[in-house]
């Protein structure tokens, strides 16, 4: 497989779709630059992680969904759509990372393997609007027997 044609054909599918999610993710990006400022970094990282990730997150799964699913909408409506599940992606995003520690920390590799298996709990939460216990047990659910 040729490198040059891999990229060639993934921006062909993807390009109408990569400036908006630079765009999106672009905070993100102004957040770590700002954050090598020592006065401002612990605020700025602590306040990223919290907050600002999971809107990002969520307005990009938000964007690239309806875009692939031919029901397109602005940057703006993704970031409104995001905000208005910004409980349920921050709670989830808490839940996991904490059973992920924990599971890393006691059991290193199941750890990982835990890790794995829920990945797919923001997209859940975004797609499928469930709320952020079901979307964990959905992300389970998704990925029994192909978790790797």
């Amino acid at each position: 497989m040729n490198p040059v044609n891999l990229v060639r054909e993934t921006l062909g599918t993807t390009g109408s779709v990569y400036i908006p999610s630079l765009i999106i993710a672009s905070p993100s990006f102004l957040i770590t630059l700002l954050s090598r400022l020592p006065v401002v970094s612990r605020i700025l990282v602590t306040i990223s992680a919290i907050f600002l990730t999971p809107l990002l997150t969520g307005a990009n799964i938000f964007y690239l969904h309806r875009h692939f699913s031919l029901n397109y909408i602005s940057i703006g409506e993704a970031f409104n759509l995001s905000i208005k599940k910004i409980f349920k992606l921050i709670f989830a995003s808490f839940v996991v990372f904490f059973i992920c520690i924990i599971g890393v920390i006691l059991f290193f590799f199941p750890g990982f393997y835990i890790m794995y298996r829920l990945l797919l709990s923001v997209y859940t939460i975004v797609i499928e609007d469930l709320p952020a216990l079901d979307g964990i047990t959905r992300s389970w659910q998704l990925t029994k027997g192909h978790w790797w």
